[in-house]
């Protein structure tokens, strides 16, 4: 790696701990221009030893599974097209892609006992109390044990409850990041946070029925389109841009893309997943 890359990661490492901290100096598309840039640089193993390293701080609470971050493909450019090319991809599974803090909720017979933030995709931060005071559920509607991946949000009319009375965030995310990384546990912050799930970990029920089980759980969850069968790498990327753009006009919460899952596979206890990309 020479100099210029060097610097250019040092630079990536600062600003993705800002945003990690709920600080952003940046836009989310200048960081990503920075990513690419530097992605044209290196090779594909420095590339995946940066992107593996842009999480959360590291936590003291080890998870049970590997909480994954996916690589970005964009509608503006040809990446989707070629990961459809790469991995044959014929049914997928399309989801939100939620803009707020990854959570991890430890379930023992209906009863949550345990959250844990995503971390650095192995060690966690324990945040069970303030977990608990939010919009969500701390108790399912049936008995569960087990754990359960959800995106911590914050819907729009909250963020714009909490400005009008005097808060500062500039943007949704970053509000759920400063308050749930507030020291104090502060009730009437936390009630305007919201929980929507996504993943029961270690289960081995396909990605639809996992989605049902947790509606039945008592869960909010993100909105899902499943395409069955091949309809061509040019014709994806204008659908796909359409069902986001829809989306992000029908959300009470903020979304920044889509999660597309090759339901061929199921790679999503890996740290980068292979087969589930985000666009």
């Amino acid at each position: 790696m020479n100099q210029q890359s060097r610097a250019l990661e040092t630079q990536i490492v600062y600003y993705n701990d800002l945003y990690r901290k709920g600080t952003p100096s940046i836009s989310d598309q200048v960081f990503d221009s920075m990513l690419e840039n530097f992605e044209s640089q290196v090779s594909t193993e420095e590339f995946d030893r940066l992107r593996g390293s842009l999480f959360d701080a590291k936590g003291k609470i080890k998870h049970q599974y590997i909480i994954g971050s996916l690589k970005k493909t964009k509608a503006e450019d040809d990446s989707v097209m070629k990961w459809f090319a790469k991995h044959d991809v014929e049914t997928i599974m399309v989801v939100e892609k939620l803009d707020g803090m990854s959570i991890v909720l430890h379930y023992n017979k209906g009863e949550l006992f345990k959250a844990v933030t995503r971390g650095d995709g192995e060690f966690g931060e324990d945040q069970t109390a303030k977990i608990k005071a939010m919009e969500g559920f701390s108790k399912t509607s049936v008995e569960f044990t087990g754990q359960i991946r959800a995106e911590l949000v914050l819907p729009f009319t909250n963020f714009i409850k909490l400005n009008k009375a005097g808060s500062s965030y500039k943007n949704p995310r970053n509000a759920v990041a400063g308050i749930v990384s507030n020291k104090s546990i502060n009730p009437d912050l936390l009630k305007n946070c919201h929980i929507i799930a996504y993943q029961i970990l270690g289960s081995n029920e396909s990605k639809h029925i996992q989605y049902n089980n947790l509606r039945t759980l008592g869960f909010d969850i993100p909105k899902v389109r499943t395409f069955n069968g091949y309809i061509g790498t040019t014709v994806y990327p204008h659908i796909l841009k359409g069902i986001y753009e829809k989306w992000s006009e029908e959300s009470n919460y903020e979304i920044d893309g889509l999660v597309i899952h090759d339901l061929k596979y199921d790679d999503e206890n890996l740290k980068l997943p292979i087969h589930t990309i985000a666009f």
